[in-house]
C-alpha cells in the first residue's frame, strides 16, 4: 500500500514537472509569436506611415503646383489686361463669392480691356455704352485710365440701376458675351468691391506682382528643362536607330534564310 501510494506522488510529481516544462515552453513560444506579431505590427505601421507620408507629400506638391500655375496664369492675364496682379487676385476673390467663375471673369476683364481701347479712339459699340454711363475711360491727360478704376466706376453705376434687360445690354457692350455673368460681382458697388479687396488682403490670398512674375519664371524654366530632356532624347535615339535598323535587318536576313 505504501509502495503504490509512493509510486503515485512519483508520478504526480513527475506530471507537475511535465506541466510546468509544458507551460514552459507554451510561454515561451507564446512570447516569441507576440514578438513576432508586434514586429509585423511594427513593420505595417512603418509601411501604413511611409504610404501616409509619401501620399501627403504627392499631395502637398501637387496643390502647391496647382497654386504655382494660377499664379504664373495671373501674371499673363495682368499683361494681357493691364490690371496689376494684386487687383486681379482681390477680382478673383470677389467673383467666386459671386459666383461668377475665373474663366467668366477673365474673358470679361480681357473684352473690357479691348473695348476701353476702342472707346479712347472713339469707336466700338462699348463707346456709346461708356457715354451714356457717363464713364471716361480716359484721364486729363488722353492717355487710358487704369481697368480697375473704370471698373469701380462700373460697379458704382450698376449699384444703383434696376436688374433687367437694359442693364445686361451695359454690361455685354462693355464685357463682351460672359457680361452678363459679372453682374452679381458689380452690383455690389464701388463700396462692395472695395470691401471683398480688403478680404482678400486680410486673407493673405492678393498675389504680388513680384511673385507673379517668379511663379511665371518657373514654370518657363520647367518648360525649358522639358525641352532640353527632350533634345537629349532625340540625340540619344540618333545614335541608336542606327544600330536598331540594322540589328532588325540581321533579323529578317536570318529568318529569310532559315525560311
Amino acid at each position: 500500500m505504501k509502495k503504490r501510494i509512493g509510486n503515485l506522488l512519483i508520478d504526480v510529481a513527475a506530471n507537475v514537472a511535465q506541466v510546468k516544462k509544458d507551460m514552459a515552453a507554451i510561454k515561451s513560444n507564446s512570447k516569441q509569436s507576440m514578438d513576432k506579431l508586434q514586429g509585423y505590427a511594427d513593420m505595417a505601421k512603418r509601411a501604413v506611415a511611409g504610404i501616409i507620408g509619401y501620399e501627403t507629400l504627392r499631395s502637398f506638391a501637387s496643390w502647391q503646383r496647382g497654386i504655382i500655375d494660377t499664379t504664373d496664369e495671373l501674371a499673363k492675364m495682368s499683361k494681357r489686361t493691364g490690371i496689376a496682379t494684386e487687383e486681379l487676385s482681390a477680382l478673383g476673390y470677389a467673383a467666386k463669392l459671386s459666383n461668377v467663375n475665373t474663366a467668366e471673369l477673365n474673358t470679361g476683364l480681357r473684352r473690357l480691356a479691348r473695348n476701353m481701347d476702342a472707346a479712347k479712339n472713339g469707336t466700338g459699340d462699348a463707346h456709346g455704352a461708356f457715354r451714356e454711363l457717363g464713364i471716361t475711360v480716359v484721364n486729363s491727360n488722353g492717355q487710358l485710365r487704369k481697368t480697375e478704376d473704370v471698373i469701380n466706376d462700373i460697379a458704382e453705376r450698376f449699384a444703383k440701376m434696376a436688374d433687367g434687360a437694359q442693364k445686361s445690354a451695359y454690361a455685354s457692350r462693355m464685357f463682351g458675351r460672359t457680361g452678363t455673368s459679372l453682374i452679381p460681382m458689380l452690383n455690389e458697388g464701388k463700396e462692395g468691391l472695395k470691401k471683398m479687396r480688403k478680404e482678400a488682403d486680410n486673407l493673405g490670398i492678393t498675389i504680388s506682382t513680384k511673385t507673379a512674375k517668379q511663379a511665371e519664371r518657373f514654370n518657363d524654366d520647367m518648360v525649358r528643362l522639358a525641352e532640353v530632356s527632350k533634345g537629349a532624347g532625340l540625340a540619344i535615339n540618333k545614335d541608336l536607330l542606327h544600330h536598331f535598323n540594322q540589328f532588325g535587318r540581321e533579323m529578317k536576313n536570318n529568318i529569310d534564310r532559315l525560311g
